[in-house]
């Protein structure tokens, strides 16, 4: 019963995460939401499993770590190696809810991500500039011809 009960209110925060994602444009309340709330919590890092398909999801990851790196370098200098090399993956299943850590050449972060939203949230931190940058991505799928909307990272000191 005590597992149920924990259960219940971690799908009650992740609930509360989601409403932040889809209303908030303040990426870091809402990434500080996920850290504090959920992360810090040992019952949470515990749920879930490696997910079987990540088709969809781990090229969507992938490349808006790569556009951000791209968007937020300096005019002028050579792009900076921004290639995911490790990406690990939790999946917490009757919720639709991914989470994980980010590892590329230059830095690290974590991301979250909801299924039935096709949305998620990426924080991340560059070595050779020190601030948490973060980025909302979709994976919803554009036709060949659409032009892409970005939310454009925000820099936080």
């Amino acid at each position: 019963m005590a597992k149920q009960k924990k259960f219940s209110e971690i799908s009650k925060k992740i609930g509360y995460l989601k409403k932040l994602l889809i209303e908030q444009d303040d990426f870091r309340l809402i990434s500080n939401y996920f850290f504090e709330k959920l992360v810090l919590m040992s019952q949470f890092m515990k749920m879930g499993t490696r997910p079987d398909d990540l088709t969809i999801l781990e090229p969507s990851i992938k490349k808006a770590v790569v556009d951000l790196r791209r968007r937020i370098q300096t005019k002028g200098e050579p792009m900076k190696e921004a290639q995911v090399m490790l990406m690990k993956v939790t999946q917490i299943e009757r919720l639709g809810f991914y989470h994980g850590a980010i590892h590329t050449p230059m830095g690290s972060g974590i991301f979250f991500y909801f299924e039935d939203e096709q949305k998620g949230l990426i924080t991340m931190t560059f070595s050779d500039n020190k601030k948490s940058w973060y980025t909302r991505f979709t994976t919803t799928i554009l036709d060949d011809d659409a032009t892409p909307i970005y939310n454009y990272p925000k820099d936080i000191n």
